[in-house]
């Protein structure tokens, strides 16, 4: 069988990168879950389509009402699928599992557009926010660094930056705001970047210029 690299595919991807974890029945894993805050019903209720519509797996929600997180109880999806489970286990982890370590393959970057926008846009309800532009916020480098390079395919410049904190840190990607825009702009499938200063620089010894020839060889 085979598995189209569609909206809803992406989206699904989307919400476990943020918001999703893996159950395991001794070493295999067993199902799905993903939390949402309590006015994130929308997302839940979406995850419950996709599964039931793309897999024809029902899923199901509950309300839970205490936690360490929140006061105001969230929402928790479990979807009972070994299989689906060992897809998500294989594809958006490396070989040795840990419930932090999620990665997105780069190869997935070659998928359909409306895969990798979806992809974006599921991340984005799960991680990010809304203050005037968009705003991706994560602990996971790899992941921020892997949307940042899907907006660029779908034409969209973004800024990217670091911010510390007593934790791991978090990396915030912006975009779809006039502020990222200015800097950066996408034209014919390029990306051209504002020259801010010019500086002379005296400098004698050998300058390599290498070029590869691969779609995921984007400007950073």
């Amino acid at each position: 069988q085979t598995l189209a690299l569609d909206w809803d595919l992406g989206l699904l991807i989307g919400y476990f990168l943020a918001e999703g974890n893996i159950a395991f029945h001794g070493a295999t894993p067993g199902f799905i879950e993903t939390v949402h805050a309590i006015e994130e019903r929308y997302f839940a209720n979406d995850i419950i389509r996709i599964c039931e519509e793309k897999f024809g797996i029902t899923g199901s929600i509950r309300l839970k009402l205490t936690g360490k997180k929140t006061k105001e109880g969230c929402w928790v999806v479990r979807i009972c699928s070994s299989i689906l489970s060992k897809l998500f286990r294989g594809l958006l982890y490396p070989e040795e599992y840990t419930a932090k370590a999620k990665h997105i393959p780069w190869s997935l970057l070659g998928g359909p557009q409306d895969f990798i926008a979806g992809v974006v846009e599921g991340y984005w309800r799960g991680d990010g926010h809304y203050d005037g532009s968009r705003v991706i916020s994560s602990s996971r480098k790899q992941l921020v660094e892997w949307a940042q390079r899907a907006l660029l395919i779908l034409g969209e410049a973004s800024g990217l930056s670091f911010e510390q904190n007593d934790y791991l840190g978090r990396w915030r990607l912006r975009y779809a705001s006039k502020a990222s825009c200015a800097a950066l702009r996408l034209i014919d499938k390029k990306l051209y970047a504002r020259i801010r200063v010019i500086e002379s620089i005296h400098y004698e010894d050998l300058v390599y210029d290498f070029e590869v020839d691969h779609p995921e060889h984007l400007f950073k």
